[in-house]
């Protein structure tokens, strides 16, 4: 399971998407796409302007009150414990299941506000994402390669609970997800994110898990920098191999603010990525 820290709660209170009044309004961009509603409400007003979504995710409350326009849909449904604040294993393998066989209404025993991310990331490419903005309208999300990078970056952010199973799937399976997405077969686990103000970066420290050969620099820089949602240009890496045989890496990583403190820092043979150091420096 993942948590959402209190401390990042802010964090998703921006729109994931573009913001509109009402329904009606983006009814247009909804044409010759699957659409997928997250919310009782949203889903009740697409049903009143005659769109039956392929999938909806609902919990019978809108604005933590019980919802009394909850909609009756015939599709085939399945249910989901996911505690407010979370994103369970459950939840991630209900909606892996309706995406793959759709129409599908995923009923949440606890709180949806969440399942955006992970619909995102299991949707197809052109789908129509839609969920409700406290007091402002709905928000749409059209699913391309973007989405599905933003939604990936969003999941670090979130703690690693363990102990929900004597098997710990939820963070592999979501994993899974976001390695399918942008193509790798990497699993990165942050063991440490601190913020170094006097050096306009963050440092990280992370445990790189891959199948087959062992990738190169360049492709974890570029993983990396795609799940932290930041510009490849401006992290730097340093890199440490484990015993023999274990397809397991430990890396420490730096992501500056911006080029200029990173060449006022970093030393010039760190900046040319892939190069050996010279003797000098051995």
């Amino acid at each position: 399971m993942l948590r959402l820290p209190e401390a990042h709660r802010d964090l998703f209170k921006k729109p994931f998407g573009s913001l509109y009044g009402s329904i009606g309004e983006l009814l247009p961009r909804l044409e010759g796409r699957a659409v997928y509603a997250v919310g009782d409400v949203v889903t009740h007003n697409l049903l009143d302007a005659g769109i039956v979504p392929d999938i909806a995710i609902i919990d019978g409350y809108t604005m933590r009150i019980p919802c009394t326009r909850s909609p009756l849909l015939k599709a085939r449904r399945l249910t989901a414990k996911n505690p407010p604040g979370t994103i369970t294993d459950e939840l991630v393998d209900a909606i892996d299941e309706v995406v793959k066989n759709p129409p599908g209404v995923i009923f949440v025993d606890g709180e949806e506000d969440l399942a955006v991310i992970p619909l995102v990331l299991a949707a197809p490419p052109g789908a129509a994402i839609l969920y409700g903005q406290p007091r402002e309208g709905v928000v749409l999300r059209l699913v391309d390669a973007p989405a599905k990078q933003e939604a990936a970056s969003m999941l670090n952010v979130f703690v690693r609970e363990r102990g929900m199973r004597q098997n710990p799937r939820p963070s592999q399976s979501i994993n899974k997800s976001v390695n399918n997405i942008l193509g790798i077969s990497m699993d990165f686990e942050i063991t440490r994110d601190v913020r170094n103000e006097v050096l306009n970066r963050r440092e990280l420290t992370f445990t790189l898990t891959f199948d087959g050969p062992t990738p190169s620099r360049k492709s974890i820089q570029e993983k990396l920098a795609a799940l932290q949602n930041k510009n490849e240009n401006l992290l730097v890496l340093d890199l440490e191999r484990t015993r023999f045989g274990k397809m397991e890496l430990f890396g420490r990583a730096r992501i500056y603010d911006d080029e200029e403190s990173k060449k006022s820092t970093e030393r010039e043979y760190l900046l040319k990525r892939g190069e050996p150091r010279a003797e000098s420096e051995a």
